[in-house]
């Protein structure tokens, strides 16, 4: 692996899920970053950032999970948790404006 891996060859299907297990979180991340470090900026923590920040963090734990595993029809409803929880927390930002 220390030379330039240009010629690796293609990822199995569960290595290939992972990677977009990560891509997918990344994705999730950058729309909930912002709020978090918003509300942390200007000292706004109540029961609706815990709440929104800890149905973020694990409905994308869950998520991942059931990613990986390969099931199709729950995880969109998951990944949905989790962007309910990062509107919860751009509300509450956006509420104390």
């Amino acid at each position: 692996m220390a030379n330039s891996r240009d010629d690796l060859p293609p990822p199995k299907p569960f290595q290939a899920r992972a990677k977009r297990v990560v891509d997918n979180h990344r994705e999730g991340l950058t729309l909930f970053a912002p709020f978090v470090l918003a509300a942390a900026i200007a000292h706004i923590s109540n029961y609706w950032t815990v709440l929104g920040s800890e149905l973020f963090f694990y409905s994308r734990v869950i998520h991942a999970g059931l990613y990986l595993a390969g099931v199709p029809m729950i995880r969109p409803l998951v990944w949905a948790a989790g962007l309910a929880g990062t509107v919860m927390v751009l509300l509450t930002v956006l509420r104390s404006i």
